[in-house]
Formats: C-alpha cells, structure tokens, sequence
C-alpha cells in the first residue's frame, strides 16, 4: 500500500486546479483526468473542486451563488467512471 503525505496530497490537488484553470482557460475540450491524475475517490475530487472555486475568487473575485447537480444520467455517470450524481459550485 502506498502511502501519500499530507503536502504531497494537497501540492497534486493544486496541480491539479491549475492544470483545470490552464485547459479551461486555453478553451481545451473537456476529458476524464482521474486516471492521469491518480483521482481515486469523489473526496479527492472534491478538494481539487475546493482549489479551483479557490483559486477564481483570488483571481476573479468569483463568489459562489448555489450549487448544481450533474451526471444525472446513468449514462454519463457510467461514461465518467462513478455511480451517482455530483454537486458542482455556481459562481
């Protein structure tokens, strides 16, 4: 079993975010990163969430406003990996 410090899970999160900013911001074409990116779990998920919603308030003064929920469709949840519906910021 292998074993991940604190700094180096949260020093990938933020990789991670910047990666996401970068691709989004160069108008990249959406793709599952999990593999890539070694995301395991929807917590790993959600903190890279966290980062990014972080990083667009420091940088846009972004603020969230609600939340939606995506991935409805068995479809596409089987399409991305996962098995339920997720819950996403609206800023």
């Amino acid at each position: 079993m292998r074993v991940t410090s604190p700094a180096l899970e949260q020093a990938r999160i933020e990789a991670t975010a910047m990666m996401l900013m970068e691709e989004h911001a160069a108008g990249k074409q959406f793709r599952s990163i999990s593999e890539e990116r070694g995301i395991r779990d929807l917590d790993c998920a959600y903190k890279i969430q966290e980062a990014v919603v972080r990083r667009l308030k420091g940088r846009e003064h972004a603020e969230p406003r609600g939340f939606k929920i995506g991935l409805t469709s068995k479809k596409m949840q089987e399409m991305c990996g996962i098995d339920s519906p997720l819950a996403g910021y609206v800023l």
